[in-house]
């Protein structure tokens, strides 16, 4: 018996023990986005409404990791002023726009490349394609689209990251993508130069194959001229209306062994002109050749813009009679 009182003491002292302690804070790495953002409603307020009414914050609560571009309050004050203000602006506008502050996974600082692109939850770009963002990283920062600095976070939660931005970007033509990617700073002086910047900045969907300036480069040195020095305007409209293929998107999925014809324009001495993609016998890469027989490779693909696609290539396509 004097066993069963001592067993029973015991028993109570545990229960007692348990009642007493305290269930601890669950840390802040262990809190999700939607969950971090609510927990400090002063700070996220407007930003939590925005996403409330653009249908976004229930998305960052599903299954899935997210790295989220959080504008800062001031930032979002800017964009309302010059917009209209959050009462005035539809659910699908304010998810267009900053559904392109949202990346799919998980992108710390190590994840970002010196520069690059990446797809955004944005569906803008034509046929409901995922639009792209340029980015050039800095140490702590991201250049974004040549229109904001974002901070990068070092604060992993459970289902991404959040990093705090200084402008709400929007999502760019075709135009200033080749305006603030140096790769395309000689392609950017020939549309310029020849006056097509409106062409590229219109409404619409256009696939441009856009050369990077070391093919600019090459070519003159091959033809031995200085490019664009030497062409004259309607030599460079010539050529450049060959890299672009207006009211057509053709995707990195589409592309086939076959031709595909560019726009013929009557005002110049061109015949039809004919973009022809190969496959390469030895790596099976697809290539690109041009009316006078040069074969380019893609160095990237599938850049999307509001306003069509780019793929990058490595060299200038010829049209014949050039």
């Amino acid at each position: 018996m004097r066993f069963t009182y001592i067993f029973l003491f015991i028993f109570i002292l545990g229960l007692s023990a348990c009642e007493e302690e305290e269930t601890p804070m669950e840390p802040i790495g262990q809190l999700s986005i939607a969950e971090t953002m609510l927990t400090d409603q002063a700070k996220y307020d407007l930003f939590i409404r925005t996403l409330t009414k653009a249908g976004l914050l229930n998305q960052l609560e599903r299954s899935g990791n997210y790295t989220v571009f959080v504008p800062s309050e001031t930032a979002l004050n800017n964009y309302f002023t010059a917009n209209g203000s959050l009462e005035e602006l539809s659910g699908p506008r304010l998810h267009d726009d900053f559904a392109y502050h949202i990346l799919r996974g998980i992108y710390t600082s190590n994840e970002f490349d010196n520069s690059g692109y990446l797809e955004t939850l944005s569906l803008g770009a034509p046929k409901d394609n995922p639009l792209s963002f340029y980015y050039q990283k800095n140490s702590t920062q991201l250049n974004i689209n040549n229109q904001a600095t974002a901070q990068l976070s070092t604060t992993e939660l459970s289902n991404g990251i959040m990093h705090t931005i200084d402008k709400v970007i929007s999502p760019p033509r075709l135009l200033e993508i080749i305006s603030f990617d140096p790769r395309f700073a000689n392609l950017k002086q020939m549309v310029s130069q020849a006056g097509l910047d409106e062409s590229l900045n219109l409404g619409g969907q256009f696939t441009l194959f856009a050369p990077c300036n070391e093919a600019f480069d090459a070519l003159g040195d091959s033809i031995n001229a200085n490019i664009p020095q030497d062409l004259s305007n309607e030599e460079i409209q010539a050529l450049l209306t060959y890299h672009t293929l207006p009211d057509t998107i053709i995707l990195s999925n589409d592309f086939r062994e076959g031709t595909i014809t560019t726009p013929y324009t009557p005002d110049t001495n061109l015949p039809p002109r004919n973009i022809l993609i190969l496959e390469d016998s030895i790596s099976f890469e697809l290539m690109i050749e041009d009316y006078q027989d040069g074969k380019h490779q893609f160095k990237e693909q599938d850049i999307f813009a509001s306003n069509g696609v780019l793929h990058a290539i490595d060299g200038v396509l010829l049209p014949g009679g050039f």
